[in-house]
């Protein structure tokens, strides 16, 4: 189907914009809360709207096969420098008992590279099937910060903007609090190990943590 333009509002460019520039994916389900929430059918509307988005070349719709979100109240660790290093079986072991539900179809959007041209950031990669539950409940820690703490959430810098170094694991994103900078990161089925060199890393750059 050939691209035809539409006249974006500002709630198309908010969520074209979440898409290149701070997450790789939102379910329909997120979108329809986030900008829909007022309406009587939120994710119908948000349904609508991304079909709209999809014709005009700026997303991709596409089903993930996903655990179904699960509610976040915080996060499961916050580290800073003075407090004692988390136990890492243990925390793997509480990770892993969240995910109690089996994986299912999901309906989400992605932005495409044609609005990571227009917008800037990223777009045209779809999470990969071992990383849909991570990157679904990602930008739902996001999109919570986005109204809760609309200051820290303008300071997110994904991922795969951070800088990589050879055989490093950068965090899912990075935040600032004044000059204070925070590693936030996704706890899908993490091992120990995973979880001890995700620690070590932010302890050996000075970064303190979320663990969500």
């Amino acid at each position: 189907m050939a691209n035809r333009l539409i006249e974006l509002t500002a709630r198309d460019q908010e969520i074209v914009s979440t898409l290149t520039h701070s997450v790789r994916v939102l379910t329909v389900s997120q979108v329809g809360r986030t900008w829909w929430a007022a309406t009587a059918s939120p994710e119908v509307n948000a349904r609508r709207r991304l079909r709209s988005l999809e014709h005009a070349g700026l997303i991709t719709s596409l089903s993930l096969i996903a655990h179904p979100e699960i509610t976040l109240p915080g996060p499961v660790v916050t580290w800073q420098r003075r407090f004692p290093e988390p136990d890492a079986s243990e925390l793997a072991s509480a990770l892993a008992r969240r995910w109690t539900e089996p994986e299912r179809e999901t309906h989400c959007a992605v932005a495409t590279d044609e609005a990571a041209a227009r917008f800037g950031g990223n777009g045209g990669r779809p999470p990969r099937e071992s990383e849909a539950t991570h990157d679904i409940h990602l930008s739902a820690v996001y999109l919570r910060m986005v109204q809760e703490l609309p200051t820290r959430a303008s300071s997110w810098i994904p991922e795969a903007t951070l800088k990589k170094g050879q055989g490093i694991k950068v965090p899912d994103a990075m935040v600032r609090d004044g000059k204070h900078k925070t590693a936030i990161e996704f706890g899908g089925a993490y091992s120990r190990q995973k979880l001890a060199d995700f620690h070590r890393h932010c302890q050996g750059r000075g970064l303190a943590y979320e663990l969500w």
